[in-house]
């Protein structure tokens, strides 16, 4: 039996396979966090098993450090968002980072999920 670490206060988890399949199961995890970092440094060190990015985790994924288990489910993707007071009149060098932020986060997240030979 697995331990199931988590960053969400939650009994059950969703997980989607390859052809958009959903399926909620219960967990009752070992270990509550807020801070995805946490959560795989424990799975790292052993602690249980946890649903964490796959942009997150590439690199150890690609090291062979943590080995996914539970292939094909994807329990969910990482999300960036920017709190602005209101999009009306925003600067314009403002949209310029957002848009420049949104290329970059997502240039990075491809060339890792390409350069993982594991994922």
């Amino acid at each position: 039996m697995y331990q199931f670490l988590t960053a969400f206060a939650c009994h059950f988890h969703t997980a989607r396979d390859t052809n958009d399949h959903e399926v909620t199961f219960p967990v009752k995890p070992k270990l509550w966090v807020n801070h995805s970092d946490t959560l795989v440094r424990a799975a790292m060190d052993g602690a249980g098993i946890t649903s964490a990015a796959v942009t997150l985790v590439a690199p150890q994924l690609t090291d062979g450090t943590l080995v996914r288990v539970l292939s094909p489910w994807i329990g969910g993707h990482l999300s960036l968002y920017a709190a602005l007071p209101s999009r009306k009149f925003l600067p314009e060098r403002t949209r310029v980072f957002l848009e420049y932020l949104t290329e970059q986060s997502r240039a990075r997240a491809d060339a890792m999920v390409k350069a993982c030979t594991r994922c």
